[in-house]
């Protein structure tokens, strides 16, 4: 009992800290852009995109960051997680479990007085961080139990700090350059609406053609995979989320394979696009690196002009007699572990940290010659 009222106060906490850097940073971004656009002929752009419509974009964006900071290094609660759940549950399921909590009443009794105190936030503000909270928790409770072999990382204030500098850095690039760039972007648009036309036409071909490659790619796996279990008799469980890291992100592993007497237990992931490098971490973590760099800069040494990552989850649970796979299909240009702030490129079929990864065609090749583990 006295552990429940300990986690339900942290929680409380947490939230109304998370309230008091979230509501500063999204009303600050909201009022800038707005004053950026009723300057001059923008001003009937903001009949369209009214400011209640950037505010809620805004909080969205800031609260759900700040939320999951705080929340995902919530150690208190994170143990009695993982004391009482002893089994994965499925997504709507989780969310009955969050909605029935006491911390969800004290959450939401939080932002209702948030609500009603502040002239400027109303009842949809108080839906939307409802929303956002509830399905934040959900995806840190399934982040806990996926990990939950795992040892709570060491200098956790240090990750905390080094999240909220890049949240930081995000709403100082949001600040300064969305009120400049977007007048700019109208403008462009309604001057040279042919070439704007032409460059939307150009960015739809190519994601489109992205997502045809990937989905080409996967099914052909697939096909191939079970031609050749029929082919040796090996058996293939039920192939889950086939689409997995193309269209959304799974948790846990997509299929199993029962070959030579083992089990192979899969998990795909996907470079979509050729030319973003893939990098593992040891934390059970990746991320895909979009680099855009100056022709010749790496010749005279110059660093990336831009670098963002985007980070996903590639660890899952198996029996101790199972090999856990990672099928990376389609494959992208390169992949890499990091590991103390060193990359090293990796080829497929190499071990990291428990996995095997692989490419599609040759797990194929090293599954027909029994030389998975080699």
């Amino acid at each position: 009992m006295k552990q429940k009222i300990k986690i339900l106060i942290v929680n409380i906490l947490l939230t109304c800290v998370s309230l008091a850097v979230a509501l500063p940073i999204a009303t600050s971004l909201c009022d800038s852009t707005v004053e950026s656009f009723s300057e001059g002929k923008f001003a009937y752009y903001l009949e369209v995109i009214t400011p209640e419509i950037f505010l809620l974009a805004f909080l969205f964006f800031a609260f759900d960051a700040v939320y999951s900071i705080f929340h995902s290094h919530n150690k208190i609660e994170k143990e009695y997680f993982l004391q009482t759940r002893k089994k994965e549950v499925k997504f709507w399921r989780e969310i009955l479990h969050i909605v029935i909590n006491p911390n969800f009443l004290a959450e939401t009794a939080v932002f209702a007085a948030v609500c009603l105190l502040s002239e400027r936030f109303g009842i949809i503000h108080f839906i939307l961080l409802l929303l956002v909270s509830t399905m934040r928790k959900s995806a840190i409770h399934r982040k806990w139990y996926v990990r939950r072999k795992k040892p709570n990382p060491k200098g956790t204030f240090r990750f905390i700090l080094r999240e909220f500098a890049s949240l930081f850095f995000q709403i100082f690039l949001l600040i300064f350059f969305l009120p400049l760039a977007m007048p700019f972007l109208w403008m462009f648009i309604e001057e040279y609406e042919f070439f704007a036309k032409v460059i939307l036409f150009i960015l739809a071909v190519f994601f489109f053609t992205v997502y045809v490659r990937a989905i080409k790619k996967r099914l052909e796996f697939i096909k191939k995979l079970r031609a050749l279990c029929a082919e040796k008799g090996y058996k293939i469980s039920e192939i889950k989320s086939k689409y997995s890291f193309i269209f959304g992100r799974n948790d846990g592993a997509n299929f199993k394979v029962y070959a030579h007497g083992k089990i192979y237990t899969c998990k795909f992931i996907a470079g979509k696009i050729f030319g973003v490098p893939i990098i593992f971490c040891n934390d059970g973590e990746g991320n895909f690196n979009y680099i855009l760099k100056v022709r010749g800069a790496q010749k005279v040494g110059g660093a990336p002009l831009i670098s963002i990552r985007t980070y996903f989850e590639y660890c899952f649970e198996a029996e101790e007699n199972e090999q856990k796979i990672l099928i990376c299909s389609p494959i992208p240009i390169q992949m890499s572990i990091e590991e103390h702030g060193r990359q090293t490129v990796v080829s497929s079929g190499a071990s990291i940290w428990g996995y095997k990864l692989f490419g599609a065609s040759n797990f194929l090749r090293c599954l027909e010659y029994d030389v998975v583990e080699k």
